[in-house]
């Protein structure tokens, strides 16, 4: 499978707003650590059940 660099150098400098400098200095790690998603953050079931309790479906 190919890399599409042009992709990610858009991605990476028109999206993430790095210098065409910093992004051929990114590290794949780095790469992958700012170019996510965002982690979720998991709902407790305490919380669910907050939630279920103060808007119950009808």
């Amino acid at each position: 499978m190919a890399t599409d660099w042009a992709a990610l150098f858009r991605h990476g400098v028109l999206g993430l707003r790095l210098t065409p400098e910093a992004f051929w200095h990114l590290s794949w790690r780095e790469w992958r650590m700012l170019s996510a998603a965002p982690e979720m953050a998991v709902l407790s079931r305490q919380a669910l059940e907050d939630l279920m309790r103060e808007f119950p479906d009808e």
